[in-house]
């Protein structure tokens, strides 16, 4: 069984509404799964960290990304922390094309 094919069995016993699993490639990470889910955000983003935990009982390790098609119904701070902890779930790094300077970035949002 491949990987994909994983993917959907882990994805259909969790209930999930699948549209679409695809292998892509990203100038980060390589190769990776991207997920497209028939679903809202809150509920898209608990499936992605269950999904997360039932790759690595199988030993995969390649990095999936899921999407959904419904309404975003997480604030972008809730949001920011379901993306934060499957990030660290799949031992991933937050990544820019150009350098950031936090400094300057935290004193635009004091003033």
């Amino acid at each position: 069984m491949n990987t994909i094919e994983v993917v959907a069995e882990i994805l259909c016993s969790l209930k999930a509404k699948i549209v679409n699993i695809e292998l892509g490639h990203n100038e980060f990470h390589k190769e990776c799964i991207i997920v497209v889910l028939d679903t809202k955000a809150s509920k898209a983003m608990d499936t992605w960290l269950k999904l997360i935990d039932k790759l690595k009982e199988k030993g995969i390790d390649t990095p999936v990304f899921v999407y959904w098609t419904r309404e975003t119904d997480l604030a972008p701070e809730e949001l920011g922390k379901y993306i934060a902890k499957a990030l660290v779930k799949m031992n991933l790094f937050l990544a820019t094309k150009k350098p950031l300077n936090s400094v300057e970035l935290i004193e635009e949002e004091w003033e």
